[in-house]
């Protein structure tokens, strides 16, 4: 005897499954059981042991308003993370982070970390790619030492912030 499962359906979708039964080529049985083999076919292609997964960013280019799509295999770090440094943002102007956005960060699967930020209109703006935790400093794409310090955190990095005092 095959096993069962049981599929509760909404009142609002019951007309739905009544033109799929008369459609299905065999079942509907069959017909849900090959969409989910699919979708956990395709879910398991952008998901790998790592974590690692299909990131998409859209980037919003200042020039003229376009929007350029970029996409990377990797782990999201941080996530509608707010500076509590909003006072030292001439330090990372030149970068084109402003104190106003809420900041994103990633490690990328060859390991270089990726940092964006949303405008408060929800706008993705600025996208910079590090080759390492400490590159978020250098002078003229300084990244908040908050910002940093929370993705180190997360990536499992001992972060220190040097001071040339």
């Amino acid at each position: 005897m095959a096993p069962t499962k049981n599929v509760y359906v909404k009142e609002e979708d019951l007309e739905m499954w009544q033109r799929a039964e008369k459609l299905a080529p065999d079942s509907v049985s069959a017909l849900v059981s090959r969409l989910l083999r699919e979708w956990v076919e395709d879910r398991e292609k952008t998901v790998d042991p790592q974590g690692m997964e299909r990131i998409v960013v859209s980037h919003h280019l200042d020039n003229d308003g376009t929007v350029v799509r970029k996409a990377f295999k990797g782990r999201v770090l941080l996530s509608d993370f707010a500076s509590d440094y909003p006072g030292d943002a001439w330090q990372f102007a030149d970068a084109g982070f402003c104190n106003h956005n809420t900041w994103f960060g990633a490690v990328t699967a060859s390991g270089s970390y990726v940092v964006w930020t949303v405008d408060d209109q929800g706008n993705q703006e600025h996208f910079a790619i590090y080759d390492s935790i400490d590159d978020m400093e250098d002078e003229g794409r300084a990244v908040p030492s908050d910002v940093i310090a929370a993705i180190a955190a997360a990536a499992g990095e001992d972060y220190v912030q040097e001071l040339d005092i």
